[in-house]
């Protein structure tokens, strides 16, 4: 007899797998209560794992109650399908507590409020590729409840001082209170009783903004914020703040830099008369200051006043004078700046500096000659002054350089200067000199050479000369003393030493008489 119950043994459990190594699991929330269309969550978590590597049973709700929003998906690095069953895979063999699947759901429109169903995790077991587990059964069970009150509005707000025009939609107020309030109290009433409220009390005020804020918190846990900015007056009745700084940060002119200061009201600057307008940028200071003065400004020659009122917040006034002059004496540019210079000056010449083999562009005389202007031509200290008599086709060269004692021995003339031209200066052009400092307060004889082997002929007394196309230079000496320069002490010296010399022979002939 005991041979055959032995027998049997054996046979059941060749037959049923070997379960060993219990788990649990367990569902959480439980008991999960919400409101009506509110979604929620159910972990289902297990505890006392060892190793496994999948674990499943069967997974049943109530349909005509719940909607599975989630039917299968990946949960913290495992496979979850769920559809009557709940199936597990873990990707590693994983060992200890955790939670092994997150469900969402949604409640239907059958389920009412009163009403509760049970979500059922049974029959479930595990595995770790060669061995079953058993796992306990776990439930949760989810009521449904009234939906939780979200007004969250304020019936009533009251002040202890000032004036406020209350609606419960309005969230913003401003109120100003007199300079003597140096307090005051918020106080009010919810419209829901279910709702709470923070921000009713008595505060000390200061001058100027005060921001206090009534927060109310409905049941269902949403806010609503009123903000009261109390304005106190200061003394002079003002609810904020009246600027009266006329303190600017900077004036900035196009035309020339100012040495910028607010201690400073009285500003001066020069410019060259090409230089005929500025733009002007007042810097403020204050958000709250006006600034009344023009933004571009036309140059006229001579003194240009310019005048900026800084009006301040309060309406205190301060008034800058900017006084620019536009100068009317010749100024000498690079031929690059020079067509622009050309067309915005008013005065009647323009000088041009050149450097070594430098060439007059044509379209400089060119537009010389349109606007009829002169043009002072300067190539280190010598110059020469130039006015187009026709159109040019190509630019000019002017070969400037000084007289040398060959050529004063060679011409027999006392000292002078001496200026090349070459045959781009076209047959009409006419100039005049304008004097360096060596033969200031001097009349000028001009010279024009025709022939390097033939004397010199007077060209002009007058400054002005007609070149002609066979003139290769120019050559200008004194005529006559007029000043203390070096020159007319040489000719003092040379006339003093022949009259010596006459006188000292007249002597000797009397004598011997």
């Amino acid at each position: 007899m005991k041979k055959l119950y032995l027998i049997l043994t054996l046979l059941i459990l060749s037959i049923n797998p070997i379960f060993a190594n219990n788990f649990t699991t367990s569902m959480r929330p439980n008991p999960i209560t919400i409101e009506p269309a509110e979604e929620f969550i159910v972990n289902v978590n297990v505890a006392n794992m060892s190793g496994i590597v999948a674990i499943e049973g069967n997974f049943s709700y109530d349909s005509t109650k719940l909607q599975l929003v989630q039917s299968e998906f990946t949960y913290n690095g495992f496979d979850v399908a769920i559809g009557s069953r709940l199936v597990v895979n873990f990707k590693t063999p994983r060992s200890g507590s955790f939670t092994a699947a997150q469900i969402r759901f949604r409640p239907r429109a059958g389920f009412s409020v009163g009403q509760s169903t049970t979500i059922s995790f049974t029959g479930v077991s595990g595995s770790n590729g060669t061995t079953d587990f058993s796992g306990t059964n776990s439930s949760t069970t989810i009521t449904m409840v009234p939906a939780k009150s979200g007004n969250n509005f304020l019936s009533s707000l009251t002040l202890s001082s000032g004036t406020l025009d209350f609606s419960k939609a309005v969230n913003s107020y401003v109120v100003d209170v007199e300079n003597n309030v140096s307090n005051i109290t918020i106080g009010g009433s919810v419209e829901d009783n279910k709702a709470s409220v923070t921000g009713f009390g008595t505060f000390p005020l200061s001058i100027y903004e005060n921001n206090f804020n009534v927060v109310v918190t409905a049941e269902n846990g949403s806010r609503r914020t009123y903000t009261i900015n109390v304005r106190r007056k200061d003394e002079q009745g003002n609810p904020v703040f009246i600027s009266g700084s006329t303190n600017i940060s900077n004036i900035i002119l196009s035309a020339c830099t100012l040495n910028f200061s607010n201690e400073v009201d009285e500003y001066e600057c020069s410019v060259r008369n090409d230089v005929n307008q500025t733009s002007l940028n007042v810097q403020t200071s204050d958000a709250t200051q006006r600034i009344e003065a023009a933004s571009q400004i036309n140059l006229l020659e001579g003194l240009n006043t310019i005048e900026v009122r800084v009006i301040a917040e309060n309406n205190d006034v301060r008034t800058i004078i900017i006084k620019i002059t536009r100068r009317s004496d010749i100024f000498f540019v690079s031929p690059s700046d020079a067509l622009v210079s050309l067309g915005n000056m008013s005065i009647n010449t323009l000088g041009l500096d050149l450097q070594a083999q430098e060439l007059v562009p044509a379209s400089l005389i060119n537009e010389a000659l349109r606007l009829d202007k002169t043009l002072l031509i300067r190539k280190g200290t010598t110059s020469i002054l130039i006015q187009p008599t026709q159109q040019m086709s190509s630019d000019v060269f002017i070969d400037f350089k000084t007289f040398t004692t060959q050529d004063l021995a060679r011409f027999n003339f006392a000292l002078g200067q001496f200026v090349g031209l070459n045959s781009a200066l076209p047959t009409g052009l006419k100039g005049s000199w304008m004097i360096d400092e060596s033969l200031k307060g001097y009349e000028l004889n001009i010279y024009a050479i025709d022939n390097p082997n033939t004397p010199l002929r007077l060209a002009s007394q007058d400054g002005i000369i007609e070149v002609s196309d066979l003139t290769q230079a120019l050559f200008i000496t004194p005529a006559s003393m007029t000043s203390s320069s070096t020159l007319p002490w040489l000719w003092i010296g040379v006339s003093g030493g022949v009259g010596l010399f006459v006188g000292i022979l007249i002597s000797l002939i009397f004598r011997r008489k």
